[in-house]
């Protein structure tokens, strides 16, 4: 979990949290072996997990409910989307576009999609992160067969993994996989 998502659910049972609480706690979690740092070089997108030792401590604290390590998700990517706001956005709103559209959503429906959610942002910047994330292979594109033409971006296998991980994460449910 990168520190955001893990404010996010401290926040929960603490209102007030401020990043700088978790960025703390999780230097004194790293102190005592408890927490691993997967990407310790980069500046900004850490990702966080449990320890064996802390997987421990935590199925003492709170029982024994605690989540594995998920390998199917190529975690330098989900770090690449962690890391930009508008990318993390754009995933996760193709991948809610694509259960009802299986077909394809433009950039143009996902901005719309975006400003109804309370995110505001320039079609530009929307199609520079959907752009980016075709490039690193999260997303494909096709143009309609008829029609106007546009490009219709779906999610492909991993970005719906990563999108499917963020939202788990962030608000405890996961997107549905496709068949």
């Amino acid at each position: 979990m990168t520190p955001l998502e893990i404010l996010t659910q401290y926040r929960l049972s603490r209102p007030g949290a401020k990043l700088r609480d978790v960025s703390l706690l999780l230097r004194q979690l790293r102190g005592r072996d408890l927490v691993y740092c997967m990407n310790p070089r980069d500046v900004c997108g850490r990702i966080y997990w449990l320890t064996v030792k802390g997987m421990r401590v935590h199925s003492l604290a709170f029982g024994p409910h605690v989540c594995s390590w998920p390998d199917r998700i190529d975690w330098n990517m989900y770090c690449y989307v962690a890391r930009g706001k508008v990318r993390r956005h754009a995933l996760c709103e193709v991948c809610k576009l694509w259960q009802r559209n299986p077909h394809g959503t433009s950039a143009a429906q996902i901005r719309k999609s975006l400003r109804d959610r309370s995110y505001s942002c320039n079609l530009n910047v929307v199609i520079r992160a959907l752009k980016e994330l075709r490039q690193k292979k999260l997303l494909a594109s096709h143009a309609p067969e008829k029609g106007p033409y546009q490009q219709l971006y779906v999610p492909t296998q991993m970005g719906e993994a990563i999108a499917g991980q963020m939202n788990a994460l962030v608000t405890g449910t996961a997107i549905e996989r496709r068949p």
